[in-house]
Protein backbone atom coordinates (compact mmCIF):
# COMPACT_ATOMS: atom_id res chain seq x y z
CA UNK A 1 0.00 0.00 0.00
CA UNK A 2 1.28 3.46 -0.86
CA UNK A 3 -0.17 6.86 0.09
CA UNK A 4 0.69 10.55 0.01
CA UNK A 5 2.82 11.62 2.93
CA UNK A 6 1.79 14.42 5.30
CA UNK A 7 2.98 17.15 5.35
CA UNK A 8 2.89 17.38 1.58
CA UNK A 9 6.22 17.91 -0.07
CA UNK A 10 7.80 17.18 -3.41
CA UNK A 11 10.39 14.53 -4.10
CA UNK A 12 12.05 14.50 -7.54
CA UNK A 13 9.22 16.46 -9.14
CA UNK A 14 6.31 14.48 -7.70
CA UNK A 15 4.39 14.48 -4.44
CA UNK A 16 6.21 12.46 -1.79
CA UNK A 17 4.56 9.20 -0.79
CA UNK A 18 5.12 6.55 1.83
CA UNK A 19 4.64 2.80 2.03
CA UNK A 20 5.22 2.66 5.80
CA UNK A 21 1.98 1.23 7.25
CA UNK A 22 2.26 3.13 10.57
CA UNK A 23 2.78 6.40 8.67
CA UNK A 24 -0.20 5.68 6.38
CA UNK A 25 -2.48 5.10 9.40
CA UNK A 26 -1.18 8.31 11.03
CA UNK A 27 -1.96 10.24 7.84
CA UNK A 28 -5.48 8.75 7.68
CA UNK A 29 -6.13 9.85 11.29
CA UNK A 30 -4.91 13.39 10.50
CA UNK A 31 -7.00 13.47 7.31
CA UNK A 32 -10.17 12.45 9.15
CA UNK A 33 -9.50 14.92 11.97
CA UNK A 34 -8.98 17.91 9.69
CA UNK A 35 -11.90 17.21 7.35
CA UNK A 36 -15.27 18.80 8.05
CA UNK A 37 -18.42 17.12 6.83
CA UNK A 38 -19.67 18.24 3.42
CA UNK A 39 -16.09 19.00 2.27
CA UNK A 40 -15.75 15.79 0.27
CA UNK A 41 -17.55 15.45 -3.02
CA UNK A 42 -19.36 12.08 -3.17
CA UNK A 43 -18.63 11.55 0.57
CA UNK A 44 -20.42 14.44 2.34
CA UNK A 45 -20.66 12.59 5.68
CA UNK A 46 -16.93 11.80 5.86
CA UNK A 47 -14.75 13.55 8.44
CA UNK A 48 -14.75 14.39 12.14
CA UNK A 49 -16.44 17.78 11.61
CA UNK A 50 -14.67 19.46 14.51
CA UNK A 51 -15.83 22.94 13.46
CA UNK A 52 -19.46 22.09 14.23
CA UNK A 53 -18.69 20.04 17.36
CA UNK A 54 -16.79 22.69 19.28
CA UNK A 55 -19.28 25.39 20.16
CA UNK A 56 -17.41 26.69 23.21
CA UNK A 57 -13.92 25.20 23.63
CA UNK A 58 -13.52 26.79 27.07
CA UNK A 59 -16.37 24.61 28.41
CA UNK A 60 -15.03 21.33 29.86
CA UNK A 61 -18.25 19.40 29.10
CA UNK A 62 -18.16 20.59 25.48
CA UNK A 63 -14.54 19.44 25.14
CA UNK A 64 -15.32 16.02 26.66
CA UNK A 65 -18.34 15.56 24.38
CA UNK A 66 -16.26 16.60 21.36
CA UNK A 67 -13.48 14.17 22.30
CA UNK A 68 -15.99 11.33 22.62
CA UNK A 69 -17.60 12.10 19.26
CA UNK A 70 -14.21 12.51 17.55
CA UNK A 71 -13.14 9.11 18.90
CA UNK A 72 -16.36 7.49 17.63
CA UNK A 73 -15.97 9.11 14.20
CA UNK A 74 -12.33 8.05 13.92
CA UNK A 75 -13.33 4.48 14.71
CA UNK A 76 -15.89 4.73 11.91
CA UNK A 77 -13.75 6.51 9.31
CA UNK A 78 -10.33 4.94 10.02
CA UNK A 79 -11.23 1.31 10.77
CA UNK A 80 -7.63 0.15 10.31
CA UNK A 81 -6.54 2.18 13.38
CA UNK A 82 -7.21 1.10 16.95
CA UNK A 83 -8.25 4.40 18.54
CA UNK A 84 -7.31 4.37 22.23
CA UNK A 85 -8.29 7.90 23.29
CA UNK A 86 -9.09 11.41 22.17
CA UNK A 87 -8.50 14.55 24.19
CA UNK A 88 -9.37 18.18 23.43
CA UNK A 89 -7.37 20.99 25.04
CA UNK A 90 -7.63 24.75 24.75
CA UNK A 91 -4.56 26.46 23.28
CA UNK A 92 -2.94 29.80 24.00
CA UNK A 93 -5.96 31.66 22.62
CA UNK A 94 -9.65 30.68 23.01
CA UNK A 95 -9.95 29.92 19.28
CA UNK A 96 -7.02 27.50 19.24
CA UNK A 97 -7.65 23.91 20.30
CA UNK A 98 -5.41 20.86 20.29
CA UNK A 99 -6.83 17.44 19.66
CA UNK A 100 -4.62 14.62 20.88
CA UNK A 101 -5.29 11.13 19.56
CA UNK A 102 -3.70 7.97 20.94
CA UNK A 103 -3.94 5.07 18.48
CA UNK A 104 -2.28 1.88 17.34
CA UNK A 105 -1.72 0.85 13.74
CA UNK A 106 -1.99 -2.81 14.80
CA UNK A 107 -2.01 -4.89 17.97
CA UNK A 108 1.71 -5.57 17.55
CA UNK A 109 3.06 -2.03 17.74
CA UNK A 110 3.23 0.45 20.61
CA UNK A 111 0.62 3.18 20.96
CA UNK A 112 1.33 6.28 18.87
CA UNK A 113 -0.03 9.77 19.36
CA UNK A 114 -0.81 12.62 17.03
CA UNK A 115 -1.67 16.15 18.07
CA UNK A 116 -3.54 18.44 15.70
CA UNK A 117 -3.83 22.14 16.44
CA UNK A 118 -6.92 23.79 14.97
CA UNK A 119 -7.94 27.42 14.76
CA UNK A 120 -11.68 26.89 15.01
CA UNK A 121 -12.44 30.32 13.56
CA UNK A 122 -10.67 29.71 10.25
CA UNK A 123 -10.51 25.88 10.00
CA UNK A 124 -6.74 25.79 9.52
CA UNK A 125 -4.74 23.14 11.28
CA UNK A 126 -1.23 22.02 12.06
CA UNK A 127 0.09 18.66 13.18
CA UNK A 128 2.83 17.47 15.47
Amino acid sequence: MKAFDIPFNFNKGSVASTDNYDRIIRNQVIDALTTNQKERVMHPDWGCDIQSLLFDPSDELDRQDTASQVRDRLIQFVPSAFIKSANVQVGETPNLVYIDIAYKASNYVPTSTVSVGLDITSSTGSTQ
